[in-house]
């Protein structure tokens, strides 16, 4: 699970167009990993001519990622720096392992506990899904979770990545779910990338919409994004 370059473009794009995205209350699905430096997510920043939010004092950006200690990329941030620079007054981390340090524990193939809905402004999935078995019941806990007009963020396997998790997924899968249950998409986007350099320039595509089946023919891996808002409970 982790944040690219490109990913974070797509963040700040969106910022752009609407400043409510990812303020406020902030979930992150697992420990993400961030795949630039402070100076890379700022030179990203003002190529987007979008100002950070200001972060407090002695804010902890250091790299949560226990693999990456000791070698190049513990020089990068951590996930909750981001969202804080997009916006985020408060950033939690769930994960279903205590492994690298998640604010709370989440089993979300099991119904989250009530005390946990309607909990959040902003839900950010930037690699997790694929690698949940009851993908209808992660679904029905993002959409919980999730306050009224609030904003859920998916980034997830789409093609070309054999046994990197359960599942890959169809764009049609999200658009026909988050209609049917209460949500709008904002945006969907294709992201052609090599699966073993994230720091590599990818492609992205929109997705405009659903239509007949469509082949999508590539030697490197493909990523569905979507971006979708809450509308009703």
């Amino acid at each position: 699970m982790g944040v690219a370059k490109d990913l974070i473009k797509l963040f700040c794009y969106q910022k752009k167009k609407n400043k409510l995205l990812f303020n406020k209350n902030t979930l992150l699905i697992s420990q993400n990993a961030i795949y630039a430096n402070e100076k890379e997510i700022f030179d990203i920043f003002k190529k987007n001519r979008l100002d950070t939010y200001n972060v407090p004092k002695n804010f902890d950006k250091k790299n949560k990622i226990k693999s990456w200690f000791g070698s190049k990329k513990d020089k990068n941030v951590n996930a909750n720096y981001l969202m804080t620079l997009l916006g985020s007054s408060k950033t939690q981390c769930c994960d279903i392992s205590p492994y690298e340090n998640p604010d709370f524990l989440l089993d979300l193939n099991k119904p989250v506990k009530k005390s946990l809905y309607n909990n959040f402004n902003n839900i950010v999935d930037p690699g997790t899904l694929e690698h949940l078995f009851n993908i209808p019941q992660a679904l029905d806990n993002y959409s919980k979770m999730l306050k009224k007009n609030g904003y859920l963020v998916i980034s997830t396997t789409c093609s070309n990545l054999i046994d990197h998790g359960f599942y890959s997924f169809s764009p049609t899968l999200f658009f026909d779910y988050f209609e049917c249950n209460g949500f709008k998409i904002i945006k969907c986007y294709l992201k052609e990338y090599s699966p073993y350099l994230f720091e590599l320039n990818s492609s992205i595509y929109e997705y405009m919409d659903r239509g007949p089946e469509i082949p999508f023919i590539s030697n490197k891996a493909v990523e569905v994004i979507v971006f979708a808002q809450k509308l009703k409970d």
